[in-house]
Parts: structure tokens; sequence; C-alpha cells
């Protein structure tokens, strides 16, 4: 029996490289998910850079399925300082009309 909400979380940020490799980063939120960085306001540290193009498309296409499935998403946690930038990307609109996204640093 499925709970009246269910929570489904997906932690998924592509980094690309200067050479445009993409790194899937692991670990857990005490060690900064296994990079040990700190990216800027504008996503980047060194020669990695957070692809927030991807980033939003993997969010909608989770919301997508999830309303396939008959749920939808609850919340995003996404670090607010991070969030002008993934709001700059073409899928905004879809993204603000869609998805409630967290407001304070969790």
């Amino acid at each position: 029996m499925l709970c009246e909400r269910t929570v489904i979380t997906q932690r998924c940020h592509l980094i690309h490289t200067r050479s445009n490799t993409q790194k899937q980063d692991s670990g857990h939120a005490f060690n900064q998910f296994g990079d040990n960085v700190v990216f800027d306001e504008k996503g980047r540290y060194n020669e990695l850079r957070i692809d927030f193009e991807a980033l939003a498309v993997r969010i909608i296409r989770l919301h997508e399925e999830a309303k396939k499935r008959g749920y939808d998403l609850w919340r995003v946690i996404f670090d607010p300082e991070f969030q002008p930038q993934l709001f700059k990307t073409k899928y905004v609109d879809c993204l603000k009309e869609n998805i409630t996204f967290s407001s304070k640093h969790s």
C-alpha cells in the first residue's frame, strides 16, 4: 500500500569539465557529495561547471514520469543560490508552472 504522499528523491546534477566530459558525483552531504568542492554563484569551480540546462531537463522529466504514474513532485530541494541560474534556462516557464523549489537552505 502506498502512502498518501510518496516522496521521490533523486540527487542528480551533471558537472562538466572544460574538455566537456561529464562526471556523475557521489558521496554524502557532509563531504559535498564526494567532490569536496564549493561552486560559485554561477555553478563553477575551477574547470568544472554545473549544466543547468541538463538539470532543468532532468527535473522536468522526473515531473512528467511522476505524473504518468499518478504522482507529483511535492518539492525539489535545490540550493536557492543556484536557482537563478536554473531559471535562466529555456525551461523556466515549465519549471515555475509545475515545480515547487525549496526557498531555504536545507
